[in-house]
């Protein structure tokens, strides 16, 4: 079996980082936006409620639960993507797997600059 190559290793390893920081990003505003008056407890969180009123759109927050769900079927595409190079590493010819590997470093490419694009988003 062949072994990926580094272009298809730093694919993945960004599309993997992408996700995890667009979940990040998603659970940042998702606390913004819930947190209570009750739970409050210094500073940061009084100054994290009076910009809830002024800064941060209720449609933040849909996009937020949105990003959740794709930030996490991405990464499970990220792992089956992995996956399925191995197995078509298998027995196949240099050449075919070579051409599989340059079309699935495409796709982890198009998510982790998704996962980037939502999460600037969501972060502005």
């Amino acid at each position: 079996m062949k072994t990926m190559s580094q272009e298809f290793r730093a694919a993945e390893e960004r599309a993997l980082l992408a996700t995890a920081d667009l979940l990040a990003a998603a659970h940042d505003v998702i606390k913004r936006h819930t947190i209570r008056l009750e739970e409050a407890r210094d500073d940061v969180d009084f100054a994290l409620l009076s910009r809830r009123w002024t800064s941060y759109a209720d449609r933040k927050l849909d996009e937020s639960w949105d990003a959740v769900d794709f930030a996490s079927r991405a990464r499970t595409e990220v792992v089956t993507i992995s996956a399925s190079l191995n197995t078509l590493a298998a027995g196949r010819e240099e050449d075919a797997v070579a051409a599989a590997e340059e079309e699935l470093t495409g796709r982890l490419v198009a998510l982790a600059a998704e996962c980037e694009r939502r999460a600037i988003s969501l972060r502005s």
